[in-house]
């Protein structure tokens, strides 16, 4: 099978990219900001559609179709924000001991459902033991989501996707093999750059722009490792392997904390809802009233205080970029007067929901950190799994 090592892609350089108007720093980073803010409500309203499609069910393909490009419009944001940061030159990661075996198997149960829906057979192998790592926890398991994304889109109907993490001496190897319609030899080094126009070549008419790859190869290096991309031919199916050195020992991981486990129903509660967004405020407020919660909600950091202060709610929704005081600052403020066991938060990120985020919310005593793309689609579990 033809081998070509892919961990230093070409043209990864914040100069290569000016023309393209991608890694513009902060312009490319607020205009994501703002597309987000639209999409969000958009997706919250999709879910109150799809509760109210349970009684009519010709309101079930819509729904489909509108989660679907809600859905790829939010992906195709997240490549972007990606590239805008890990392309530069100067683009760093904090990493932090991690158990990449557990990663893995995390990563393919969240996207485990899209393979049986669009029947893929998927197959996995794990080591019984951890596997210890540093590295960035957000960074990687995007890489592999793009990974199975890849394998999944580019292997045929009842196709097998073979997902592999090994153990050889002081590296660890994910391979993400396929049975799908291959990639020709010569067209291996396309893949790991960005395209950013119509006249670009692109391998075996992959559509896109490439950043996948590239963003995933750029990733692997700044952990001091690399990325490989191997092809049996056109038909014959394609593998992809990320290489990493693990670490000495056990990763001494903390558990991060979180909401209690779902019950799988939804008890009465207060809800309060802060978010400076109208849109996001009545697509959440309809929502959580129509699952019979009882729903306030706040435009600011100082509103959010007030209210939480004289109603008590039993779950907080909280932005993090908030007029006033930012949700941080209403989070430490909230958790020193109300225990997790009276108050439970979970803090919304209009922003990639990056390690620090997390830990920055962690600090701060939240429960939860969620993506807020996944607000709406999420509010059933939090609801089971928030304290009264």
């Amino acid at each position: 099978m033809p081998h070509e090592d892919l961990s230093s892609p070409p043209a990864l350089t914040t100069e290569s990219l000016a023309a393209t108007g991608v890694g513009q720093g902060a312009f490319v980073g607020h205009l994501i900001h703002e597309l987000r803010n639209l999409l969000a409500p958009m997706g919250n309203v999709t879910q109150l559609i799809r509760l109210r499609a349970a009684e009519d069910q010709r309101l079930m393909p819509a729904t489909a179709m509108l989660e679907r490009q809600i859905g790829s419009i939010g992906r195709l944001l997240e490549k972007l924000a990606a590239a805008d940061h890990l392309l530069r030159e100067d683009a760093v990661l904090r990493a932090s001991p991690l158990d990449l075996r557990q990663l893995v198997a995390d990563t393919i149960d969240a996207n485990r459902q899209a393979f049986e829906s669009r029947h893929r057979e998927l197959l996995v192998t794990l080591p019984e033991m951890p596997v210890p790592i540093e590295g960035s926890a957000s960074h990687l398991a995007s890489v592999l989501r793009d990974l199975l994304d890849n394998a999944l889109r580019f292997t045929r109907e009842h196709g097998r996707i073979h997902v592999e993490l090994r153990v050889e001496g002081p590296e660890a190897s994910v391979r993400v093999r396929d049975d799908g319609r291959g990639i020709a030899p010569e067209r291996l080094p396309l893949l790991f750059r960005p395209r950013f126009s119509a006249s670009a070549p692109l391998p075996d008419d992959r559509s896109g722009l490439g950043l996948s790859l590239a963003t995933a190869a750029r990733v692997m290096a700044l952990h001091g490792g690399r990325i490989e991309a191997r092809s049996a031919g056109p038909g014959a199916g394609s593998e992809f392997v990320l290489r990493l050195s693990t670490s000495a020992g056990a990763p001494d991981l903390v558990a991060s904390p979180g909401l209690a486990a779902p019950t799988g129903t939804c008890a009465h509660k207060r809800v309060l809802v802060v978010d400076d967004s109208e849109a996001m405020q009545d697509s959440l407020t309809h929502m959580l009233e129509e699952l019979g919660q009882d729903v306030r909600s706040a435009f600011d950091g100082e509103e959010a205080l007030r209210i939480a202060r004289d109603w008590e709610p039993d779950l907080v929704l909280l932005d993090i970029n908030l007029p006033k005081l930012n949700g941080y600052r209403v989070a430490q403020a909230l958790r020193a007067q109300f225990p997790p066991a009276r108050m439970a938060m979970v803090m919304m990120a209009g922003d990639e929901l990056v390690d620090a985020v997390r830990r920055g919310a962690q600090a701060v005593g939240v429960d939860r950190c969620i993506d807020k793309m996944q607000a709406g689609a999420l509010l059933p579990e939090l609801l089971s799994g928030s304290r009264a």
